[in-house]
């Protein structure tokens, strides 16, 4: 089975547009054959477990980015372990 996906970012907040196919060549299929004469046992399987499946999904991030650098601070034990050093 093959896959394949392509994303785009765009934009200031990180847009995203992401295309992605799976079983590209709808090659996801098991076959199998049991052949035992000994015991009238003669079973075919054929399995096909997934479909090609298409994907456009589109994701954008909200928020204010500026906070998140605030939010990355030290802390006292920070400091004092680098005191100890």
């Amino acid at each position: 089975m093959a896959n394949f996906g392509l994303q785009k970012r765009f934009g200031e907040n990180n847009n995203k547009l992401r295309f992605a196919v799976t079983n590209v060549f709808d090659g996801a299929m098991i076959r199998g054959v049991t052949d035992i004469p000994a015991e009238n046992i003669y079973v075919n399987i054929n399995l096909r477990f997934n479909q090609r499946t298409f994907k456009l999904t589109y994701s954008q991030s909200f928020g204010n980015k500026k906070l998140n650098d605030k939010r990355n601070r030290t802390s006292a034990s920070d400091e004092e372990q680098r005191r100890m050093r």
